[in-house]
């Protein structure tokens, strides 16, 4: 008897364990924001059964009533399918992907929203950046940028966080009279961390990485490598010619004016970056230099 009952004990915790291992389970909300196409916090008006049964397959399909977004565009109402039932009535915050949108309550992909205060607070300091012209000033200095015109990247890497160098920002006359709206606007969009977005138009092949991943290509190395951390990152993305760091940008109210920062890392001593202001002229991006700028750079 007491055999049959440690049996069933290690069986049961046998089906557990595989059960956990089949799930994906991101502990970081970054790394879960990154994983989806749509973030957004909703109420289940609805919900349909789909017939199926099991851990890992859409059992239910509910519709929501969207309150907030953060990624991608639901809309007021959306469909998302999920691998256990969903409650009518409660308020979830939900990571979704694919076509049609699906998540993984049991591997806690979407939870109620009263279990995810640590996520909230993470969405509260991050929007994603989904303007296109934003794209499209990144796009015009990519071709003059190191990484493509001296390392020939086939693909681009972004870490997906924006970045700025507030130690070194430009300055002069221009920054203080014409140029300031642009100056103003460039503060605020980056008062806090923002997200790149994949799926652009940048005229190259481009990925966008957590910073949490980037930074885990460099322990993927032993300890006396003699680039310092640099093997395991080219080994995890290979002809990439190192990473790129890109700022939100700022614009004048008419988007004829620009601010971005944007900066390139690709060795223990190899890197640079700076700031750049451009106009709009024909409608096509261009660099401008007014006269009086004072700006700087860095490079190792």
């Amino acid at each position: 008897m007491i055999l049959r009952v440690l049996l069933s004990v290690i069986f049961l915790m046998f089906l557990h364990a595989t059960a956990d291992a089949q799930c994906v389970m991101f502990d970081k909300p970054d790394e879960l924001f990154a994983a989806n196409n749509v973030v957004f916090r909703g109420k289940v008006l609805k919900k349909e059964s789909t017939g199926a049964r099991g851990d890992h397959v859409i059992v239910e399909i509910a519709t929501f009533q969207v309150a907030e977004s953060w990624k991608g565009d639901p809309g007021r109402e959306v469909r998302v399918g999920a691998d256990r039932p969903w409650e009518v009535g409660k308020e979830y915050l939900v990571f979704a992907g694919g076509n049609p949108l699906s998540t993984s309550l049991l591997c806690r992909g979407t939870e109620l929203v009263e279990r995810t205060r640590r996520k909230l607070d993470w969405l509260a300091d991050v929007t994603a950046i989904s303007d296109p012209e934003a794209y499209a000033v990144y796009a015009s200095l990519l071709p003059h940028e190191w990484i493509v015109t001296a390392a020939h990247a086939t693909t681009l890497i972004f870490q997906q966080e924006t970045q700025t160098n507030r130690t070194c920002m430009p300055s002069g006359p221009p920054m203080e009279k014409e140029w300031k709206p642009v100056l103003d606007h460039f503060r605020a969009e980056n008062a806090t961390r923002r997200l790149l977005q994949p799926g652009f138009q940048l005229g190259f092949l481009y990925r966008v990485v957590p910073a949490a991943e980037i930074q885990r290509s460099f322990n993927e190395t032993k300890k006396d490598d003699r680039m310092f951390g640099w093997t395991g990152f080219y080994n995890r993305f290979p002809d990439s010619g190192g990473f790129m760091v890109a700022s939100a940008v700022g614009f004048d109210s008419t988007k004829r004016r620009a601010m971005v920062y944007l900066a390139h890392s690709c060795g223990g001593l190899c890197g640079g970056g700076m700031h750049h202001l451009l106009e709009k002229v024909d409608g096509a991006w261009r660099e401008a230099k007014p006269e009086g700028l004072m700006n700087c750079a860095w490079a190792s």
